[in-house]
């Protein structure tokens, strides 16, 4: 019995050991190296962050021009389309994140939300306002003008420079609910283009 237990331990070190030189051998013939896979699925505009990337291996002959060996590639970064779970990651698949949509831009603005305020010559600011610009907000109404807020942040303005469509502000929960009060009030809003340009 003794012998017999002797001989089942051997046969399973032996199995482990040849199963590890199988897997040491896999890797030395394809040429197994280091990527970033996704951890998680990744939706469009999804910053990149550690809770959605890990490192990986591909063999060396999957390798695309482009595909991301180190995760600091993808510092700032968000999704330019939805990204499967275990997907090794490209460069052509991320875009950095002031090519991105709203959220993406939102989510590096703690305790912000998002409101949007009709587009006309003083929203705009005369048709000067651009992306990252900070801007106070004023309210007027039968002669009486107010300040609503006194810094926020431009996360899109229209296309192409127009004045149709809308201006689309980093503001507090409070500054939202004043925007929108004023706007139910009937009165008009006006954007001041503040002397600091762009927000840091």
């Amino acid at each position: 019995m003794r012998n017999y237990k002797l001989f089942f331990i051997a046969s399973v070190a032996f199995a482990v050991m040849v199963a590890a030189l199988a897997a040491y051998g896999y890797n030395s013939v394809a040429g197994m190296v280091p990527v970033v896979i996704s951890s998680t699925s990744i939706a469009p505009d999804e910053m990149v962050t550690g809770k959605n990337v890990m490192p990986g291996r591909t063999p060396r002959g999957a390798l695309k021009m482009d595909t991301i060996r180190d995760s600091r590639q993808l510092a700032g970064m968000t999704a330019k389309g939805y990204i499967p779970q275990g997907t090794v990651l490209r460069e052509s698949m991320f875009q950095p994140i002031s090519n991105a949509g709203v959220p993406a831009k939102l989510s590096l603005l703690n305790g912000r939300v998002a409101v949007a305020v009709p587009a006309d010559i003083y929203t705009t600011v005369g048709n000067s306002l651009k992306e990252k610009n900070t801007v106070s907000v004023r309210a007027s109404k039968e002669g009486i003008t107010r300040e609503l807020i006194k810094k926020a942040t431009v996360l899109a303005i229209p296309k192409k420079g127009g004045v149709k469509g809308a201006v689309v502000l980093a503001v507090t929960p409070d500054e939202a609910d004043a925007i929108l009060s004023a706007q139910s009030a009937g009165e008009s809003l006006a954007m001041h283009l503040n002397p600091s340009t762009e927000e840091g």
